[in-house]
């Protein structure tokens, strides 16, 4: 019972590691692009 549920905890610990990595390259994108955006706009004239 116990080896099951250090296993389990085991397998929520990957998923969470790996979901977080997955997810770090499009948060930058958009980071950047709003950045980006937000940059631009300050330069424009009105």
């Amino acid at each position: 019972m116990m080896h099951k549920l250090k296993d389990t905890f085991q397998i929520e610990k990957e998923f969470i590691s790996n979901v977080s990595h997955e997810l770090q390259t499009p948060i930058s994108i958009i980071q950047n692009r709003v950045e980006n955006i937000m940059i631009e706009g300050m330069f424009q004239t009105r």
